[in-house]
C-alpha cells in the first residue's frame, strides 16, 4: 500500500498513547449528493483546521467530524485535488490536538511508522509497519508502507517513530 510520507514508532504503541492520540485523528461522516454517505478519517492539524482526502468529502452536501462523541459541522473546506488533500474549518477543534508535523524527507526505507484511521468506520485502529519505498512525486514523496488499512482510513495519519505526522493515509493499494 502507498501513503503519503511515513515514519512510526519503535516500540508498539501504549494504550495511554492510542487515547491521546485520538483526540488527533478523527472520525469523518460525509452526507453524499447523491444520497448515502461516505465515512473517512481526518487529521488535527490547527485551530479549528482537519486535515483529510478529498476523495473522502466528494459530493458532499454535508460534512460531520466526530471528536470524543460530539458531532463537529464542517463549515468550509479548501481544495487541492492534485494531491486529494482537503482542509476542513471546524469549529470546536482545538489547536492543542495538532499532530507535530515531521518532515518525509528525513524517513529511509525500513524505518517503522505507525498509521492510525477509522478503518471500517468503526474505532481507532492502529498498524504498525515499515517503509518499503519512496516515490518522488511533486516536490515531496509518496511513501509506500507495509501499514494496513481500508476504507475508512483513508485522511488518517502516518506516524515517525517520534509520532510526528509525516504522512496522511491515501492509497491502500499498489497502483
Amino acid at each position: 500500500m502507498a501513503c503519503i510520507a511515513a515514519a512510526p514508532a519503535a516500540h508498539a504503541l501504549e494504550p495511554r498513547q492510542q487515547i491521546a492520540l485520538s483526540a488527533s485523528v478523527l472520525k469523518i461522516e460525509v452526507q453524499r449528493r447523491q444520497g448515502g454517505y461516505a465515512l473517512g478519517s481526518g487529521v488535527v492539524v490547527g485551530e479549528e483546521r482537519v486535515l483529510t482526502n478529498c476523495h473522502v468529502t466528494r459530493d458532499a452536501v454535508a460534512i460531520s467530524v466526530l471528536k470524543n462523541g460530539l458531532r463537529h459541522a464542517a463549515s468550509a473546506q479548501a481544495v487541492d485535488l492534485t494531491h486529494d488533500l482537503c482542509l476542513l474549518q471546524v469549529a470546536g477543534i482545538a489547536a492543542g490536538d495538532s499532530l507535530p508535523i515531521g518532515r518525509s524527507q528525513s524517513l529511509r526505507t525500513g524505518q517503522k511508522v505507525v498509521a492510525l484511521g477509522y478503518t471500517g468506520g468503526l474505532g481507532l485502529s492502529v498498524s504498525e509497519g515499515t517503509v518499503v519505498g519512496l516515490h518522488p512525486h511533486d516536490g515531496g514523496w509518496v511513501v509506500q508502507s507495509s501499514n494496513f488499512f481500508s476504507s475508512g482510513a483513508s485522511g488518517g495519519a502516518l506516524l515517525d517513530e517520534r509520532l510526528n505526522l509525516v504522512g496522511i493515509l491515501t492509497f491502500r493499494m499498489r497502483g
